[in-house]
């Protein structure tokens, strides 16, 4: 869960070093099962 806003990026044709052609950025903090990342700056 992102609790704030956030934007899906896809970019099919230049992908992340580790291959991703679609994510999510956010500076919101995330909650995910079995504990949560801080939103930092």
């Amino acid at each position: 869960e992102i609790l704030g806003p956030c934007k899906i990026v896809y970019n099919p044709d230049n992908p992340l070093d580790c291959g991703a052609r679609l994510w999510i950025e956010t500076f919101s903090d995330i909650h995910f099962v079995g504990g949560s990342f801080p939103a930092t700056r």
